[in-house]
């Protein structure tokens, strides 16, 4: 028994389903010119439909339900935004529908592949983390290959749109969204809320005003992130502590309320060290944004960005008046998995919708030939991935895999999925 919708979208959408003697549940001849695009908004199922029945050719959009009835739990009769519709297409018939005179009915019901329904229920009664592992043979396996580019596209979309939130707040900037972007990878997980809040907090023109001064960087950095507040403990962070209190009033800053976590965290991934590393960050560049001037050494200006040491406090400590032991092997700069990890989360998506909504398909491109030259992160779920033969061979195909796993596998939404598709398209 069909209990869920998506999978009459699919087989509606890509047609799977037996389309000889099509007749409507009064016996009117039907054929499908077009099922229409599949609508994800409100409203009907499918739109801008083609349908002739009869002798006569409609357009407009269908609506699919398990039971014809469905229209009525729906509400869909008190709904004007369904009073254009040219088909129902339902699984079951099992009540006319007063309100649809003049809309005929399509049941599906014996029309649909029973393989293609086994499939669907397989994949989604399956406790596997990934669905449709058992079904990854090496034919569906190298179908991956056809869509990587479009599944990290995919992945810098979903990301852009969860910072687009902030606009109200920045107004369109671009260097504060690049901002924002840049605090937030530096989080690395952990961290990242909290990055990401004081990367919104600092206008953009404060760092970039005091970029060639490191110590009034630091200051700024580690006074908004709440680590100037309690009593110096050496020299060096007393002269952070004036320094902030006179960028403060200076640029009328309003430190945000951030609770930093230490515990169960290695020391190369304190906050401290990460605020650090941000501030030679600035402090080495020529302007963030300059990277993007010249499209042909994008890949080369990228890596060049990550080519800072922190000052030399922090190549000695982890935390203000804590030193890294003697025999400490401490990396003064950011190791190349996590630079790695940097430009594919925050600098390439990024970077991505500001050549696409500034109309520069020259950048859009040399951007996307960027993440196969980066190595591949190596995660849990690029692990499960992995033990299933599917390539992570650089960090083009590691965005895609997890893009994958945490949109479409975590969720089951196969029929959704180019992966899906292809196997309950598949005959065998």
């Amino acid at each position: 028994m069909i209990t869920n919708e998506d999978i009459l979208h699919f087989v509606w959408k890509t047609r799977q389903f037996n389309q000889n003697n099509l007749t409507t549940t009064h016996n009117e001849t039907i054929r499908i010119i077009s099922p229409g695009w599949h609508n994800h908004d409100q409203g009907p199922d499918f739109i801008n439909a083609k349908i002739a029945i009869g002798n006569t050719i409609w357009a407009g959009n269908v609506e699919i339900h398990i039971k014809s009835s469905d229209w009525l739990h729906h509400g869909h009769q008190h709904d004007p935004n369904y009073r254009n519709v040219i088909l129902h297409v339902v699984y079951e018939h099992d009540q006319e529908i007063e309100h649809l005179i003049g809309c005929p009915t399509l049941q599906l019901k014996g029309r649909i592949p029973r393989m293609v329904l086994q499939k669907y229920a397989c994949l989604q009664e399956s406790s596997n983390d990934i669905v449709c592992g058992p079904y990854l043979n090496r034919e569906i396996r190298s179908y991956f290959s056809l869509f990587w580019d479009s599944w990290i596209i995919e992945r810098w979309q979903r990301k852009i749109k969860e910072k687009q939130k902030f606009n109200d707040i920045i107004k369109n900037d671009w260097q504060h969204l690049f901002q924002i972007f840049l605090f937030d990878s530096f989080g690395f997980g952990i961290h990242k809320s909290n990055m990401e809040l004081l990367g919104l907090s600092i206008p953009p023109k404060v760092l970039s005003n005091h970029k060639d001064n490191l110590l009034q960087l630091e200051a700024i950095l580690f006074g908004m992130a709440g680590f100037l507040n309690e009593d110096a403990v050496d020299s060096y962070q007393l002269r952070l502590i004036k320094e902030f209190e006179f960028l403060k009033s200076k640029w009328k800053l309003n430190p945000p309320t951030i609770q930093w976590k230490f515990s169960r965290t290695r020391p190369a991934n304190f906050p401290t060290i990460r605020l650090a590393q941000l501030a030679a960050l600035y402090h080495s560049s020529q302007g963030l944004l300059s990277i993007v001037n010249n499209p042909d050494k994008i890949y080369k200006n990228i890596f060049e960005l990550f080519s800072f040491k922190v000052s030399e406090y922090w190549q000695q400590h982890y935390h203000f008046g804590k030193k890294f032991g003697q025999n400490k092997n401490f990396q003064f700069k950011l190791s190349a998995d996590s630079a790695g990890k940097i430009i594919s989360n925050a600098l390439l998506p990024f970077l991505f919708y500001y050549a696409d909504q500034l109309n520069m398909p020259e950048l859009k491109e040399s951007i996307l030939t960027i993440p196969e030259k980066i190595k591949p992160e190596k995660n849990k779920i690029t692990a499960k991935w992995l033990s299933l033969g599917v390539a992570n061979q650089n960090q083009l195909h590691s965005q895609a895999l997890m893009e994958l796993y945490n949109n479409y596998c975590v969720h089951k939404k196969c029929t959704s999925c180019k992966i899906g598709n292809k196997i309950l398209s598949s005959t065998t």
